[in-house]
């Protein structure tokens, strides 16, 4: 999975973020007894985040838990928490609220962001099993979220690099189904003929041979270097065994 912010991306759209920032602190000032105003500290916080400002991000969403109305925004305020403490290469802080979450009873429409965020985590720290198993958790909480494809297809990413060929197969087949783009369709094929079981491709000369399918479609030529890639690890790997 890919981060969720870059520095870059932080300076791109600092005037976005400062945007936010001054709309959301405008309803807290203005609506201090609204019920939306848990909501505006999340989108402070979020802003802070994705702007790099760590410790402010991390006091915000702090005071969300502290004095946040119900368990679900104080929930979803320590997920983002873990988040940016991980951003912040501040991973025994990011382990201590994961601790204390796993004492908490999570509401359904919440875990979903709970995995994720603990995927995160454990890719941060290079626990690849773990990686795993809190986004095989995610998946099993998508329902009809957009990024379902997405979400799938890194699950499956997860699973290869521990070498579970079978769930791989299985979680790049659905999301290629899920896809909304070309590109995310093109990758889930291009990942799955690797681990794909071998009464669906027999022998090398099919995986192959797919490769070759795939270089030869039009639509894959901006993504060549990457068939090429593939096929020679691919094949490199069949030579080492």
């Amino acid at each position: 999975s890919t981060p969720l912010y870059s520095s870059a991306a932080s300076d791109v759209y600092k005037r976005q973020l400062l945007d936010c920032i001054e709309k959301a602190s405008i309803a807290i000032q203005r609506h201090p007894e609204s019920k939306w105003q848990d909501d505006a500290y999340i989108l402070v916080g979020k802003a802070r985040l994705y702007g790099s400002e760590f410790p402010e991000a991390i006091e915000t969403f702090k005071w969300i838990n502290k004095f946040g109305e119900n368990k679900d925004i104080q929930h979803l305020a320590l997920f983002q928490l873990i988040r940016t403490f991980c951003e912040a290469y501040e991973f025994k802080n990011a382990q201590a609220v994961i601790a204390y979450l796993e004492n908490e009873k999570i509401s359904d429409d919440n875990l979903l962001i709970y995995f994720l965020n603990k995927a995160y985590y454990y890719q941060k720290i290079e626990e690849n099993t773990a990686i795993a198993e809190n986004l095989e958790m995610a998946v099993k909480h998508l329902k009809r979220n957009p990024d379902r494809g997405r979400i799938e297809f890194m699950a499956g990413q997860a699973h290869q690099n521990i070498e579970d060929n079978f769930s791989a197969f299985q979680y790049y087949k659905r999301a290629m189904k899920h896809s909304k783009s070309y590109e995310l369709s093109f990758f889930s094929k291009l990942y799955m003929v690797e681990v794909a079981p071998m009464n669906a491709l027999s022998h090398e000369k099919k995986t192959l041979k797919h490769f070759k399918k795939l270089l030869n479609d039009r639509k894959n030529i901006d993504h060549k270097d990457k068939i090429y890639y593939r096929t020679f690890s691919f094949c490199e790997s069949k030579t080492t065994i």
